[in-house]
């Protein structure tokens, strides 16, 4: 039984972050921008997963087909399903859990960040990289003119 749990232990990994992250590669790559929301959300379930492994694995790896499940509910966050449209699992757990749950608590966790000194994680990239664009434009176009 330890060789197929550690099997099915590997497998779900693999499974979990290669053919993502492949399937990630070519959402960015294509110029439609739903499936970056896809995998986005995909990353985001998948990393409630592993932060929550590391911290019950010692009980998790005791449970009869604890691996199974796994790889059971990663094959479903992957593949869209016939009856939910192009929505795979991790729309669906993202949509019904994460969204409200971040939602309502984005404002103390923001603050939570500023007040650890994480502030940059805070902002969105274009509040930071706008201003600095157009400084660094300036600071050009004022030594083009001297």
């Amino acid at each position: 039984m330890l060789a197929g749990q550690t099997l099915t232990h590997a497998v779900a990994n693999l499974l979990g972050v290669l053919f993502p992250a492949y399937r990630t590669f070519k959402a960015l790559e294509s110029p439609n921008e739903e499936d970056d929301t896809r995998e986005l959300k995909y990353w985001t379930v998948y990393a409630f997963i592993v932060a929550t492994e590391i911290y019950f694995e010692w009980f998790l790896c005791y449970l009869p087909f604890y691996y199974e499940i796994k790889l059971a509910l990663l094959l479903w966050m992957i593949f869209p399903i016939s009856f939910l449209g192009p929505l795979g699992g991790a729309d669906l757990i993202y949509n019904l859990y994460f969204k409200p749950f971040l939602d309502s608590r984005e404002k103390v966790i923001d603050d939570m960040l500023v007040d650890y000194g994480l502030g940059s994680l805070v902002h969105h990239q274009e509040e930071v990289l706008v201003p600095k664009v157009a400084e660094l434009q300036a600071e050009l176009q004022a030594d083009t003119q001297n």
